[in-house]
Formats: C-alpha cells, structure tokens, sequence
C-alpha cells in the first residue's frame, strides 16, 4: 500500500484534503480514498475539478491511477489476516485507537502501516453495517462520528419497526375505556357539564387552531388528519364517553417511560378551560394537547426521566413555550424522527418508517402526499405547516394559524416573490399551493412513512 502515484494537479487537493495520515503524501493507502477515486471517475464528486472537465490525458492518468491499486485493494480484503478484524463489541476500541494513532505529530512507519489497516478495517466494518459513501466525505472522514450515525440509524430502524407496529396495528381501546370508567367511578362523575366551547365527541370534525406556539403538534395532527390511516391513527390512541365527555388518550413515548401504560384523562372542563389557550375549535384536537401537556408536566417533574428526554433531544417545554416540529409523531409512536434542515442537496434522512434511510427531495415528498402513504409536517421560518395533499405537480399546505396572516404578513413574499399560493380552501380550511421551485424555503420535514 505504500507505492507512489503522480496524481494530476487538478485533484492533488483532493486528495490533499482526504488523507489518512493528515499529510499530502500522493499515495492511495486506504479502502475510503480508493473508492472515492471510483466515485471520482464516475463523475460523482466535486473536489477541484470534476472528472468530464479534465483533459484526456488526465482521465487516462486517473483510470491507470485505478486499475493499479484495484488489485492491491482485492488482494487485501480477500487476506483475512491483512486487517483486524472489527467487530460490534470491539469497534469502539478501535476507534480510540485510530484516534490516536491520527494525531500523533510524527507517525513512525509502523504506526503509519498499523493506522492504515485500522481504518481500512473500520471502513469496510462501517460500509457493510450500513455506511453510506456520501456520509465518508473528504470533510468528514470521522470513523467515530459515522459509527455513531449507524448506532442511531439501527436504533431508529428498531423504533421505526415499533412505530409501525402501532400504526398497522389499532391500539387496545378496552384499555382506554378501562381508565375512563375507573376515573367515572372514583369521582363519581355520571353526566356531562355543558359548555358552549366545542368538547370534541373521538371524531375530529375539522381541523384545529392555534392561540399560542402549539403549531408543531397542530401541523402533526393536521398532517394526520388529511390521510384515513393517520385519522385511524389519532381515533384508536383515543377514547371518549359520550354520556360524560371524558377522553382517556394514550401516548406511546409516555407508555414506553413507565408512565401508566401512557393514558391520560381529560376531562370537559380542562378543554373548557384550554380552548382558547393551546388550541381552538376542536375539542378532540385540544384533549390531545392536554394529554401531552399534562405527559410533559410528568417529565419536569422527575429529573431522572427528564435528563434522559434531554439526551435524545426529545423536549418537554410547556405546550405555549413551543416545540420542534417532529414531536408530535414521536409522542403519539413512540418511535424517532429527525428533522434535516435546508434541503438544498439531496440528503437522506431517517425518520418514522420502516428504518431505512429516506431520500428527501421535492418528488419524494410529492409522491407521499400523493398517494396518502405518510404524513408530512414542514417548517418554515419557525413556523410548522402541514402537507395534507398534491395536486398538479404542487404541494397542498394548511396550517395552523387558519387566517390571513400566513399569506399577507408573514411568509407570502420573500426576495419579491410569494412563495405559497391560495388555491380553493378543503374542508373549510384556507389552502395553499407550495411549487418545487419554493421548496428551498423549507427549513424542516418531519414524517410518519406507512
């Protein structure tokens, strides 16, 4: 591995940049340079100057450059005894090991070679559990961060599987209805408090309102509502008593923190009191905010529980306070989502599905709504706005403010130009188109796949 090549100028600084020794030593020595060259004679990457705009000779070079390490890269990963062997439970050590091994100023040869077989062993390790090759870029070329990024990925792949699990599979409302009798009976409650604010009555008639910053849980409910199988969804994880107003609703994240199987009850007198605070106009919408007010209360209140939310990122603010967009999915499934900001490449990333990456570009996005098979929540400024639909090449946004003030003050125009179009309203609610060529807008995603 220690030959020399005469790499053309035009990508020395490629290689310059991804080097393992941190030095321009114009060798090909490890399993990641080699194959970045592979990708860099397809055209993939832009490190100088691409591959089409080089001259003939330089091609040439470059191909000779890759037919005279192929084999010596073939031979190696055909000796098991060449590499060591890299394992789930030693993966870890080597990684520290290699750390060091990186930054010592002045590497004798034998730890050169002992660097070299070490990060050629972690790179198959990591391309084989998983690695994508736009994830070991010249400027991230941090083993341990992508090991790290692959231990997330399996995590959410086994979360995800749960999710899905949930959604496929309607939740035991026996259990729900359980809680509301047992709640019926220890207060002795039997008739319902009238009230002219709507209650809800487990149907979700239309969509809700926001007063305050709940507009990361309404884009999600909203975004639910807008498919039958996410109506489904928010209907099974909910009972209601009709003869008493009473809902008891589950929150799979609460169940999965030992939080009393995650029910909550809430009663008419609390959406009474909050439908003009975290959200109006439906009742059944305001219960859920209640639900998850009352879960987070819960997490404030056990420091434990609350340092462990804080590690996953996962807040716990007051309702009001406001939240990250993808939170609502997360509480309801109990599964991860994460959000990817500015989409201005193609990027993957992962979130409520089945645990395999999901590419997020505009026809991604278009195809969900389209066919009803995810709900989509996307963030503009700090503002969270639903995708409830496609239509002529076009995404079809609500959101929660419900009033003129997201098409004439707030985000119609920016750089001169509106960005969300009105179009005919859907179920009484103000509609707005979103075209591909103002997508780079979006800050955010958030999604439940199906």
């Amino acid at each position: 591995m220690a030959d020399s090549f005469n790499i053309p100028p035009s990508i020395a600084k490629f290689f310059a940049q991804y080097d393992s020794s941190g030095k321009n030593k114009g060798e090909i020595d490890t399993l990641l340079e080699f194959s970045k060259l592979g990708g860099y004679l397809n055209g993939e990457y832009v490190q100088g100057t691409r591959y089409k705009d080089l001259s003939a000779s330089e091609q040439s070079k470059i191909q000779q450059l890759y037919n005279s390490v192929k084999d010596k890269f073939s031979k190696m990963l055909n000796n098991p005894d060449s590499l060591p062997e890299i394992t789930d439970e030693n993966i870890e050590k080597y990684i520290d090991e290699e750390k060091d091994l990186y930054n010592v100023l002045y590497p004798t040869e034998d730890q050169e070679k002992l660097l070299s077989k070490i990060q050629n062993a972690m790179y198959q390790y990591l391309i084989d559990n998983g690695a994508i090759l736009d994830e070991l870029t010249p400027d991230n070329c941090n083993f341990g961060y992508i090991y790290e990024r692959i231990k997330k990925r399996k995590q959410m792949a086994e979360t995800g599987e749960k999710s899905l699990r949930l959604i496929e599979t309607p939740y035991d409302n026996k259990k729900l209805e359980k809680s509301v009798q047992n709640y019926l009976k220890e207060n002795n409650i039997n008739e319902v408090k009238s009230d002219t604010t709507d209650l809800g009555n487990g149907k979700f008639d239309k969509i809700a309102t926001q007063q305050t910053n709940t507009c990361w849980a309404l884009a999600g409910i909203n975004s639910l509502l807008s498919t039958e199988k996410g109506k489904e969804l928010l209907e099974t994880n909910l009972y209601y008593d009709k003869e008493t107003g009473v809902f008891a609703i589950h929150l799979q994240e609460a169940e999965e923190n030992g939080l009393h199987d995650g029910i909550y009850i809430v009663t008419p007198e609390e959406i009474a009191k909050e439908s003009a605070g975290l959200a109006e106009g439906e009742g059944d919408v305001t219960a859920y905010l209640i639900a998850i007010e009352k879960y987070f209360e819960e997490v404030r209140n056990n420091p434990e529980l609350q340092e462990k939310m804080e590690s996953k990122n996962s807040s716990v603010n007051k309702m009001e306070e406001g939240n990250y967009n993808f939170r609502f999915f997360e509480i309801l499934t109990g599964g991860q989502c994460s959000q990817y900001s500015y989409f201005d490449n193609f990027q993957v990333t992962e979130g409520i599905t089945n645990g395999e990456g999901v590419s997020f570009n505009y026809e991604t996005i278009y195809d969900m709504a389209k066919n009803k098979n995810g709900a989509i929540v996307l963030t503009i400024g700090n503002h969270a706005i639903s995708v409830i639909g496609a239509k002529d090449g076009k995404l079809l946004i609500q959101e929660s403010n419900n009033d003129e003030a997201f098409k004439d003050e707030v985000y119609d125009k920016q750089e001169d130009h509106a960005i969300f179009e009105q179009t005919d309203s859907i179920n009484g609610a103000p509609t707005y188109t979103l075209a591909k060529e103002n997508y780079n807008y979006i800050r955010a995603t958030s999604f439940i796949k199906w």
